[in-house]
């Protein structure tokens, strides 16, 4: 004879079994916790180029002013030392941009180093009130290959000289025949000299001599006034 208690038992004890999943009647969650199996498939990653390049510009105080024959300043010639590094060691371009424009007007290659350039007049700009001084600004850019740059700019002031002559050392005579048939006195004018640049000169500085069909020279005597001839005279004309 059964006993009715111990049957109730059972039959809890099973459904306690099913409702637990015991009995195989709930299916397992996949992967409930994220584990990952053996077959997974590995990820890939790769560097990213962040850092910009670094620059850093010193220049030489003893620029040099250019002027041309007209005592005009046509340029000055600046060195100029710069420093540059990229953390990711992928500079791919860098120099000076002389005229602010951001392309660069002279490459350089070095990392450091001494750059020696002619910073073009066009590039200055006359102090207000002032035109014995010019100031000009130029940069130095580097680039790496991500395309980030880097810019330093630096500014200088040249000293313009005001009282440099307009002839730059150099004098500058024209000829001509002073006309007239040759003669056989001893008055004829044979040549006209002019100085067209130059700084003006003492006349008792200047000296004259002449060669007759390549004779020996023959220095030619101011004219005193005295009415006295020599071989040859000079006479003063103009200023």
């Amino acid at each position: 004879m059964n006993h009715p208690l111990r049957a109730i038992n059972v039959l809890t004890f099973s459904l306690l079994l099913i409702l637990t999943g015991c009995m195989g009647l709930i299916p397992e969650e996949a992967d409930p916790v994220g584990d990952a199996d053996a077959e997974d498939a590995g990820t890939s990653s790769s560097a990213m180029h962040a850092n910009a390049p670094v620059v850093s510009l010193n220049w030489n105080s003893m620029d040099l002013v250019n002027y041309n024959a007209a005592g005009i300043m046509e340029s000055v010639t600046m060195s100029v030392y710069h420093a540059a590094v990229d953390a990711d060691g992928d500079i791919v371009e860098m120099g000076y941009d002389l005229n602010l424009d951001g392309t660069i007007d002279v490459n350089v290659t070095a990392m450091h180093g001494w750059t020696t350039f002619n910073q073009g007049a066009i590039n200055f700009v006359e102090f207000p009130l002032n035109s014995d001084y010019e100031v000009t600004t130029y940069a130095f850019i580097a680039k790496d290959s991500t395309g980030l740059a880097a810019v330093e700019m630096m500014t200088e002031v040249a000293t313009v000289d005001t009282f440099v002559p307009p002839w730059n050392g150099v004098y500058v005579f024209d000829a001509e025949d002073a006309g007239g048939d040759v003669t056989t006195g001893t008055d004829d004018n044979l040549v006209r000299v002019t100085m067209t640049q130059g700084s003006g000169i003492n006349w008792s500085s200047v000296s004259v001599k002449i060669s007759v069909n390549n004779d020996a020279p023959i220095t030619c005597d101011r004219d005193s006034g005295d009415g006295v001839d020599t071989d040859c005279m000079l006479v003063e004309f103009g200023d």
